[in-house]
């Protein structure tokens, strides 16, 4: 026990970051290996309804990104991987209920520093890759062997698959789902090398790999009726926050929400927190992703007790936002953010 505990503080102490900045909310529209979140055609959909508010890219948020995975140097062959640590996400929340899966990525002729930038534009499925996948059983296992990994339902050949190269790069995901599409919470990168002897690894929590600045503050806000029609169509927001193409057949939920007592500056600091801000009345819309480009307000339940959204009328103080989002494509932040400023 005291040379595993000695390992991982040496492993630990001696990791290094790879970092990148880039225009989009990390991972935005896309995860790891997501094919799926490739966004549309621009120019397909049709008409904006008759008497629909239309959103345009005018309306959208804007935001910049860095991140900074680190990166561990193992021994070849097996290696013991400990998530104890992993108790926050990438967006400071904590992990719940638990790590379910832990993924190592082969990237095939791509270096970390590459990896990391494609993550953060959205574009890493287009590196050639190989996925091995760990399932945490019942127990909740904190930690797991290199050998336990399993290539579908093959068991991972390490010789062959975990080894020193100048062209193979390693990531590994912590996620709270089973699909490494969706629920990473923390990343690491692992560095087969014939100088280390370091068999233990510790993983880092998710808090602090990310940091981003959301801008609300130049944004043309929508305008809405206080006493409707509340029908938006996002056929016109043609990209997303981070000038990518809107991923518009896969937006499946519209969050609408009132923060009493907040300005967009606030908003702006706590942009991770849009969902779990005490002040927040939120009401959303679970939309049919490819069902069409547009939902009526209307509809919305209020996510704390499911009753009827009751229009934009308030005395109090705040800001009304607008979200769009895509629960498949593992978006830390809405594909589409705007304010709203009812009116009449």
């Amino acid at each position: 026990m005291t040379l595993i505990v000695s390992l991982t503080a040496q492993v630990s102490r001696a990791a290094r970051r790879i970092t990148a900045v880039a225009s989009p909310m990390v991972m935005a529209c896309s995860t790891v290996l997501s094919s799926g979140c490739s966004g549309d055609d621009p120019n397909e959909g049709g008409s904006v309804p008759e008497g629909a508010i239309a959103l345009t890219d005018a309306n959208n948020f804007t935001a910049t990104a860095q991140l900074a995975p680190p990166v561990f140097d193992t021994a070849v062959g097996d290696v013991q991987i400990d998530w104890t640590s992993v108790t926050q996400n990438l967006l400071c929340h904590d992990v719940a209920p638990r790590v379910e899966s832990v993924y190592l990525i082969r990237v095939e002729l791509g270096t970390e520093q590459a990896v990391v930038d494609s993550i953060l534009a959205g574009t890493l499925s287009g590196l050639p890759t190989k996925q091995f996948t760990f399932r945490v059983p019942d127990g909740a296992a904190t930690s797991a062997s290199l050998s336990n990994f399993m290539f579908g339902e093959v068991p991972i050949e390490l010789g062959s698959e975990y080894f020193a190269s100048d062209n193979e790069t390693y990531l590994m995901l912590f996620s709270t789902g089973t699909s490494v599409r969706k629920g990473a919470q923390s990343m690491l990168f692992l560095n087969p090398t014939a100088a280390s002897t370091v068999t233990q690894v510790t993983a880092e929590t998710g808090c602090g790999m990310l940091t981003y600045s959301a801008n609300l503050a130049t944004l043309t806000p929508v305008q809405v009726p206080v006493a409707g029609p509340w029908v938006v169509d996002w056929s016109g927001a043609k990209r997303t926050g981070d000038g990518k193409p809107s991923p518009h057949n896969d937006i499946d939920r519209v969050l609408v929400g009132f923060y009493s007592g907040r300005d967009v500056a606030y908003i702006q600091e706590n942009i991770f927190d849009i969902e779990r801000d005490p002040q927040a009345t939120l009401w959303e819309i679970q939309h049919q992703a490819g069902s069409g480009r547009s939902a009526n307000l209307a509809d919305a339940k209020a996510k704390h007790d499911g009753s009827a959204f009751a229009g934009f009328q308030t005395s109090e103080q705040g800001t009304w936002l607008l979200g769009l989002f895509c629960s498949t494509c593992t978006n830390p932040a809405p594909v589409f953010l705007t304010v709203i400023q009812p009116t009449g």
